[in-house]
C-alpha cells in the first residue's frame, strides 16, 4: 500500500511522491552521516510502536534537553594578524555581552522548562481521560450485553 501525501487537506501524493522521491535520491548520505544521525537521541522516535511510547519518548527528549548550555568556546580564527585581531575582538564583544546572553538564557532555561511540564501535564490529562472514557465504554457495553441477554 502506497502511503497517501496530503498537503492542506488536498491529496498530493501524485505530484510530490516523485518529487520527494527525487530530493531523497539527490541527497543520499554517506555511512558516516548516517551513523551520526542514528546516534541522535530524536531517532527514538522512529522506533516506537504506540502513540503512548511516541510521546513517552517526546518527553523524555524534552526534558534532556531543556536546558541551554552557555560555556565559553574558543573562537576559531586564521593565524594572519587579521585573524588574530578578530579573534581579539569577538572575545572582547563575548566579555561585554556575557550577562546579556547569560540572563535572556536562563529566561529561555524557565520557558522551556514550564512548556516540557505543561506538554507532560497535557499528556497525562489525556491518558486518564482515554482511560476513564474506556472504562465508561466497557460499563455501557457490560450493561448492554446484560440487558440484551435478559430479554
Amino acid at each position: 500500500m502506497t502511503p497517501r501525501l496530503q498537503v492542506a487537506g488536498k491529496d498530493c501524493t501524485e505530484t510530490r511522491l516523485a518529487q520527494l522521491d527525487a530530493l531523497a535520491r539527490s541527497t543520499s548520505l554517506t555511512p558516516e552521516q548516517l551513523q551520526a544521525l542514528q546516534r541522535r537521541p530524536a531517532m527514538a522516535l522512529t522506533k516506537c510502536a504506540t502513540e503512548a511510547d511516541y510521546m513517552d519518548t517526546l518527553i523524555r527528549l524534552l526534558r534532556d534537553r531543556e536546558h541551554l548550555v552557555t560555556v565559553d568556546f574558543e573562537v576559531p580564527h586564521r593565524n594572519s594578524f587579521a585573524g588574530r585581531f578578530w579573534a581579539k575582538l569577538k572575545k572582547s564583544l563575548w566579555k561585554i555581552c556575557r550577562y546579556q546572553h547569560d540572563y535572556m538564557a536562563g529566561q529561555q532555561n524557565d520557558i522551556n522548562f514550564v512548556l516540557g511540564s505543561a506538554i507532560e501535564f497535557q499528556q497525562r490529562q489525556h491518558e486518564d481521560s482515554v482511560r476513564r472514557l474506556e472504562q465508561r465504554i466497557a460499563h455501557l457495553e457490560s450493561r448492554l450485553g446484560a440487558s440484551t441477554g435478559n430479554e
